[in-house]
């Protein structure tokens, strides 16, 4: 680090011609310094006036570019000049920018990260959105290919979603996507009367469930609610609205045919019997509770043996619709089995029921059963039919002493010459 001095005699200074002066120095190259003059291009040579000073030079000695500060000795015709090696001059400097280059490549790697981080929630977020706008599409999907009616609320009684079942078992002209939102009194102010008490809300908090039978439509309902609890906490509710009509028609046309007799319509054995008991039952306490009637056609047996079964059950449905025919509509008939029937004649004295049978058996007699000209056999296209009938109070008596005593006056009228009406005793 060279320490420079340069000075000059006073009389420099006063005369027109400028001594150059002498030239002091300290230097690690010294001995190539010593004998040196400085260039006249320094400022404190350029402009005696100025007191101070800097510069930057390319030392001859060392070739060293160096950075000079120069002052002017107060009082004394002597400039000191001290120049410092760039290196040096900007090694604290560098040391900076070096420490600032990796103070910023950390917060840049740490920003990277942070990005990248933010980036991947962001990613994940966006794929977390988008699978489930995905359950969603398929869950309403799902429900809209349902056919039973399906409603959620939450915990504040919102409709969270509903499908297309729930809107046509309630009859609503709103659709799913314009129910979802309003709360459950709202819902039940868009339905009539009669189905909005089926929604009412249970008072007691667990899974109930009845059926309904909507008068307006002719509809049969199964309506389940399930409260959705998790960990004591209430979370909604869920509504399932199922269409039994179909159901409950194929019961009943199960429950028809079990007791219905499929040839004639009329109601079975079985059918009849239960009949006979409950009308038994009801007027125990009642003089006079009607009669049984017990009917058989004549010579069935030969009917079938000379013209074939289907013509046998011509005469059978024949037969019942002539005792249909001369019924009451009180009386209930029924088929046993075979070419034998039974009439429930209910709240009629003995001679009414004689009355009764005797019309039965006159208009059986005077009608044959027509037969399709393709029978050839039948005489002018019809075959006579008799039948034998036996009459028995009801008073005092259960379903199967009532029947037995009817039978025994129906073998009676079979044994006395048949197409006759007989009275047990």
């Amino acid at each position: 680090m060279p320490v420079v001095g340069w000075c000059s005699p006073a009389s420099s200074h006063q005369g027109k011609r400028r001594n150059p002066g002498h030239y002091l120095t300290r230097s690690h190259h010294l001995m190539q310094a010593m004998g040196q003059s400085v260039p006249r291009e320094r400022d404190f040579l350029r402009f005696p006036d100025q007191q101070s000073g800097s510069y930057e030079a390319h030392a001859a000695v060392d070739g060293i570019t160096r950075y000079y500060a120069w002052q002017r000795i107060p009082g004394f015709p002597l400039v000191l000049s001290l120049g410092l090696g760039r290196d040096k001059v900007m090694a604290p400097l560098q040391r900076h920018l070096r420490l600032s280059h990796i103070q910023n490549t950390v917060a840049t790697v740490l920003l990277l990260l942070v990005a990248w981080q933010m980036t991947r929630l962001a990613l994940e977020r966006i794929q977390q959105r988008h699978r489930l706008e995905v359950q969603h599409l398929r869950l309403v999907t799902l429900m809209d290919l349902f056919q039973d009616g399906v409603l959620l609320e939450d915990a504040s009684g919102h409709v969270v979603m509903a499908n297309t079942g729930l809107c046509q078992l309630l009859n609503l002209s709103a659709s799913p996507a314009q129910l979802q939102g309003i709360h459950h009194s709202r819902l039940l102010q868009c339905l009539s009367p009669q189905r909005a008490a089926w929604l009412t809300l249970p008072q007691q908090q667990q899974r109930q469930s009845l059926e309904v039978t909507d008068d307006a439509l002719g509809r049969h309902l199964w309506l389940r609610w399930l409260p959705l609890v998790r960990a004591g906490e209430p979370l909604g509710q869920i509504w399932l609205l199922n269409d039994m009509t179909e159901r409950k028609l194929k019961e009943q046309e199960l429950a028809t045919l079990a007791s219905t007799d499929v040839l004639t319509g009329l109601p079975n054995r079985r059918s009849f019997l239960s009949m006979l008991e409950q009308h038994l039952a009801a007027s125990a306490t009642m003089a006079g509770s009607g009669a049984v009637l017990a009917l058989d056609v004549d010579h069935f047996k030969q009917v079938n043996d000379r013209w074939g079964h289907p013509t046998g059950d011509l005469v059978l449905q024949h037969v019942t619709r002539l005792i249909r025919q001369s019924l009451r509509a009180s009386d209930y008939p029924g088929r046993l089995g075979g070419e034998e029937f039974a009439v429930l004649v209910r709240h009629a004295s003995v001679q009414e029921a004689m009355h009764l049978a005797e019309r039965i058996r006159q208009t059986i007699a005077d009608t044959p059963t027509p037969v399709a000209p393709n029978v050839a056999q039948v005489p002018e296209g019809h075959i006579p039919v008799t039948i034998s009938i036996g009459v028995v109070s009801l008073a005092g008596k259960d379903s199967r002493t009532a029947l037995a005593q009817a039978d025994k006056a129906l073998y009676e009228a079979k044994a006395t010459g048949r197409n006759r009406v007989c009275l047990f005793p």
